[in-house]
């Protein structure tokens, strides 16, 4: 049993892998952003969505390049990929987490601090056209984000459930 489980997350990582090794140009992150989200959700994870957020350090911008999963609530948005340009991002624990050492993190983003992520982070809420109050019903107890760390960005995913040891596991394997 541990050897199918452990070629299974071989194959999905390798299925990502040529998806990233074939890309053309920074456009082709889209669609590895898809084969991510969906290689996750085969593999178990309770991903409603995943992300690639890079960090350009030469003008301190970002970009998150965001696909849905066909786990998300919102019909109209599984299997969808948005290239979203963010502000600088500072206070997130996440974006300073590899300063820490560390290489993977989850964090619960509560209810009660849901509204104020939300703000901080309405460019997104904006380019994929949902309503606040309908995340806020989506994700009654908050929400959590496992991130693996680049050397200018990330592999995030988040989820309305806490990640298990293996899948935190297999994020670090990004």
């Amino acid at each position: 049993e541990g050897q199918a489980r452990e070629a299974q997350i071989e194959a999905a990582l390798e299925r990502i892998r040529a998806r990233s090794m074939s890309m053309q140009d920074t456009n082709d992150l889209g669609s590895v952003t898809l084969v991510f989200v969906d290689q996750l959700t085969e593999l178990g994870m309770p991903v409603h969505w995943a992300g690639i957020v890079l960090h350009d350090p030469d003008d301190d911008t970002w970009t998150l390049r965001l696909g849905y999963s066909k786990l998300y609530d919102v019909a109209r948005l599984r299997g969808k990929v948005f290239t979203i340009p963010l502000p600088p991002i500072a206070d997130d624990p996440t974006i300073e987490a590899p300063e820490h050492g560390e290489s993977v993190k989850q964090i619960h983003i509560s209810k009660e601090e849901h509204p104020a992520w939300m703000q901080k982070y309405a460019i997104i809420y904006e380019a994929t056209g949902q309503d606040p109050a309908e995340l806020e019903l989506m994700y009654p107890d908050g929400f959590y984000r496992i991130d693996a760390y680049m050397k200018h960005g990330l592999f995030g995913g988040g989820a309305a459930e806490p990640f298990t040891d293996e899948q935190i596991g297999i994020q670090d394997r990004f």
